[in-house]
């Protein structure tokens, strides 16, 4: 079975000082699912709340990897060219 711990999952970007504000947050995240999956929401409260757990999935599991994104530092990045001149 996957560990459900969101630090082992994020990696290292989390560290032992942000731990605790992190799972506060994908609680609370959680928290907010729970409102919005009610009768009283319809099926549209029932769509944000399975929107917000899969943020927490995402955020538990590192994040997605995009194409876009590989690049982490700011050197690795293309440079935009310039409308000037």
């Amino acid at each position: 079975m996957e560990s459900t711990d969101p630090v082992s999952r994020a990696g290292p970007t989390i560290t032992a000082k942000l731990r605790p504000g992190w799972e506060a947050a994908m609680r609370e995240i959680e928290h907010q699912a729970e409102h919005w999956d009610t009768p009283d929401h319809g099926e549209t409260g029932s769509l944000i709340a399975q929107a917000l757990r899969a943020a927490v999935d995402i955020a538990r599991a590192g994040g997605l990897h995009c194409e876009h994104r590989r690049a982490s530092t700011p050197e690795a990045r293309p440079r935009k060219q310039s409308s000037h001149g």
